[in-house]
């Protein structure tokens, strides 16, 4: 170490969880105590989680419990409230010895100063995300959002990946960072990030905090599915970042019934902030807002519905505090909750957005916009979904001349649109229109996307649609199944794009009459919609309905009855969600 000129590193190993929960024990407990109940040893492997089983941490935090005869379910409480102030309250050892978590990390601060500041300054930006996996790309992407010092030592060179080699060496001779062989993260202790922030003045953490998350903005990726492992490195990072910043955001095919297609590529997502880095005085910020919604476009496009809303409400209340009320941005955040809304069948509520979305960006953005396609696009696809179909086509058809004129006609999202314009002549049974479009749609998803794209998947379902519908079962079925299999792998398991392609291979199987295995498919389609859809869904109610239909086939009456029940069941509450009349009881 003394020959590299590294000076003695601060020891900050953690130790392992069941040993940290001893030491707490022993040096919690007085003498005498009474046993532990499950509660209390809960308590108390969630208290040693919390100071990341750091030694001295745990030392201080036991010292306390200790001396001031507290339970550790009480400590944990206090602590989860006031996190170093407390610690401080008990440095461990006594006398001149004594140490405590801040003066230990702080004095290894000052040192890293002394010869690199822009690595303190990368730490400190890193207090603001997860402590684990923290990407390169963060900083080597990111470079020029996180402050002057950071972007000078970048301008330096010679490369990216030789700055950030540097910045973490300095680091690590301290045991600030942690970083594995061959890895492309490096982690930071969750206590050692406490002690960084609460180091700072609020303006700073305002500060720090908005740039790391300009940082992540910089490097997100384009939404959809292929960009998802991209997406996982960062998720963590910004649901952290907006916690911190006091969100608390978390810590296809055609069904039985000849309902609409699930979501599968109709709708079409916002994604970043087109406006500068302005902020509220009170530290909202829209690289926040940006987080936040596309932290929304990744959990939407994982069926994680729950979770989006909440991430795209967020989002859009803070642009509409920062930017107004009529601004694209706050726009966008329409348009994605319309998108959202519509996935899980609240037609109206997603109505009244996207509607606005599409109103505001032709005021602002002028008729012709690319943002303007994408609000008539996805205002089209809602009136499929309504049935309304001869108001969805003249939306469509203006939609793709916009995508025509400002990128080409071989883009994927005319390809999209001119997709979805044949759904809705499918829907209304114009076969010989549907058909040539979802051709022609294919052919540009092929020239843009692998063949594992799950575009590739909708377009190869929708042929194989018209095909069944037209008695052409043998081509219908290779299709069908060559779709599942891109979204299965793409999308996983338990997706509604993958629950479209097992319902139209019921239907397929059903018109072949293979029962058996028809039945097997829906059952699969079903379980999937329960689990996303929350049994208000008109999907989830048609494949309901058409497993009733496979079963009367089978002479299963009973069970065909209880599905039927189920299907009217999930229809009602569908329409008391859109605030529609129910169907009159029939008189006696």
């Amino acid at each position: 170490m003394d020959s590299l000129g590294i000076q003695e590193s601060i020891d900050v190993e953690e130790m392992p969880l069941t040993e940290a929960v001893d030491l707490l024990i022993k040096r919690g407990r007085r003498k005498g105590s009474k046993p532990l109940t499950d509660a209390e040893r809960a308590s108390v492997q969630e208290l040693a989680v919390e100071l990341g089983c750091l030694p001295l941490a745990l030392e201080q935090a036991a010292a306390y419990i200790r001396v001031n005869r507290m339970g550790f379910g009480t400590y944990l409480d206090e602590y989860r409230k006031l996190q170093l102030t407390l610690l401080d309250e008990m440095p461990a050892g006594i006398g001149k010895d004594q140490k405590s978590v801040r003066t230990t990390w702080t004095k290894s601060i000052e040192r890293v100063k002394d010869k690199s500041p822009a690595a303190v300054d990368l730490l400190t930006a890193c207090a603001f995300l997860a402590p684990d996996k923290i990407p390169f790309e963060f900083v080597t992407g990111g470079y020029s959002k996180l402050g002057e010092t950071i972007a000078a030592e970048f301008a330096k060179g010679p490369s990216e990946i030789v700055v950030l080699n540097r910045l973490l060496r300095a680091l690590q001779e301290y045991s600030l960072i942690r970083r594995e062989d061959d890895e492309t993260t490096f982690d930071i202790h969750r206590m050692f990030q406490a002690v960084m922030r609460d180091s700072l003045t609020e303006r700073d953490k305002t500060h720090w905090l908005d740039c790391s998350q300009k940082a992540l903005v910089a490097i997100w990726p384009e939404e959809g599915a292929l960009n998802w492992p991209c997406c996982e490195r960062l998720i963590g990072h910004a649901l952290v970042s907006t916690d911190l910043a006091g969100g608390k955001s978390l810590a296809g095919g055609k069904s039985l019934a000849g309902g609409k297609s699930l979501a599968g590529g109709k709708s079409l997502a916002g994604g970043k902030s087109l406006a500068g880095g302005k902020s509220l005085a009170g530290g909202k910020s829209l690289a926040e807002a940006d987080i936040l919604n596309l932290s929304g476009i990744y959990f939407s496009e994982r069926a994680l519905y729950i979770e989006a809303e909440k991430l795209y409400s967020h989002a859009l209340s803070i642009r509409e505090d920062v930017l107004g009320l009529n601004n694209s941005d706050v726009a966008t955040s329409k348009n994605n909750i319309a998108v959202l809304y519509t996935a899980i069948g609240r037609y109206s509520d997603a109505l009244l957005h996207a509607e606005r979305a599409l109103s505001i960006r032709e005021n602002i953005l002028g008729p012709d916009h690319i943002d303007v396609a994408i609000s008539l696009n996805n205002l089209a696809s809602l009136y499929d979904s309504l049935g309304r179909y001869s108001e969805a086509v003249p939306l469509y058809k203006r939609a793709i001349i916009i995508f025509e004129n400002i990128y080409s006609s071989n883009h994927p999202k005319t390809a999209a649109s001119l997709n979805n314009l044949a759904d809705s002549y499918y829907e209304v049974g114009h076969y010989s229109d549907a058909l040539p479009l979802y051709v022609h749609a294919h052919s540009i998803f092929e020239l843009n996307y692998d063949s594992n794209h799950p575009y590739i998947a909708l377009s190869l379902n929708n042929i194989a649609g018209v095909y069944r519908v037209t008695g052409e079962y043998s081509k219908a079925l290779p299709l069908y199944e060559s779709a599942l299999s891109i979204r299965e792998n793409a999308l996983g398991l338990n997706h509604p794009e993958v629950a479209a392609s097992l319902n139209n291979l019921a239907r397929l199987h059903y018109d072949l009459n293979n029962s058996v295995l028809a039945l097997d498919y829906i059952n699969r389609a079903i379980d999937i919609l329960r689990l996303i859809l929350r049994g208000a869904h008109p999907d989830l109610a048609n494949s309901l309905e058409g497993k009733m239909v496979i079963l009367r086939r089978l002479g299963r009456e009973d069970e065909a009855a209880g599905a039927s029940l189920e299907a009217a069941a999930v229809r009602q509450r569908h329409m008391k969600l859109n605030n529609m009349p129910l169907p009159e009881e029939p008189q006696q």
